[in-house]
């Protein structure tokens, strides 16, 4: 029996994990699946003060909170980028850090570092024209049960306290085999291609058995 913490991307929330969650506790695992401040069912707390660092605290204090050790600790897409900034505040409790088709922050780095200049460009001039400056809208075609994203997360730059600490901690990165060219996933698949390399291989799954239930353009 393992402890999985989930944590899930850019404008989605634990509803994201429903099936998967299913599918852990019959396996007899115990599951925590986290929506983010100002996202999900917590989207009235969405304020332009909210940053990667609230997130990061989000994580923490659930640890924290339910005394959870032994932990798979999850982060799908941007998530990747939160459980990062977690697992360094709390190295002892992790034993696994698992991104799944996620990012992966270096220290001073931010998500929005990952992007080109005119990806970031782009993205900004949408938050400015119809996020009151400190939202980014939720995408026209995703699952209904997304919500706008707090623009401010993007552009904090992590920092870590226990980088040699951190690096020791098992890693793995589960690689869906569903592709797109979009522009937010290019560093994803870079990432599973720096997996793979360096690792023999990466997990392939097709979302359908993931069954994550979610639009992959997070």
């Amino acid at each position: 029996m393992a402890t999985f913490v989930l944590c899930d991307g850019a404008f989605g929330g634990a509803w994201a994990w429903r099936e998967v969650e299913k599918e852990l506790i019959k396996q007899g695992h115990v599951v925590f699946s986290l929506t983010l401040a100002g996202l999900g069912d917590r989207n009235h707390l969405l304020t332009p003060d909210i940053n990667l660092e609230t997130h990061i605290t989000d994580v923490v204090n659930t640890i924290l909170f339910e005394d959870l050790n032994n932990i798979y600790l999850v982060g799908h897409s941007y998530g990747g980028g939160v459980i990062i900034g977690a697992a360094d505040q709390l190295l002892n409790r992790i034993s696994k850090l698992i991104f799944f088709d996620a990012l992966i922050l270096e220290d001073t780095q931010s998500i929005n570092d990952l992007y080109s200049e005119s990806f970031v460009k782009q993205t900004k001039e949408i938050v400015q024209s119809k996020g009151e400056g400190f939202r980014l809208p939720k995408p026209d075609s995703g699952p209904i049960y997304n919500t706008d994203h707090p623009f401010k997360t993007f552009e904090q730059k992590i920092k870590l306290m226990n980088k040699a600490e951190l690096r020791q901690i098992p890693r793995a990165f589960i690689n869906c085999t569903q592709k797109s060219s979009h522009p937010v996933l290019e560093p994803i698949n870079q990432f599973a291609e720096k997996a793979k390399q360096k690792n023999g291989n990466t997990l392939k799954f097709p979302p359908d058995i993931m069954r994550i239930g979610k639009n992959r353009l997070n």
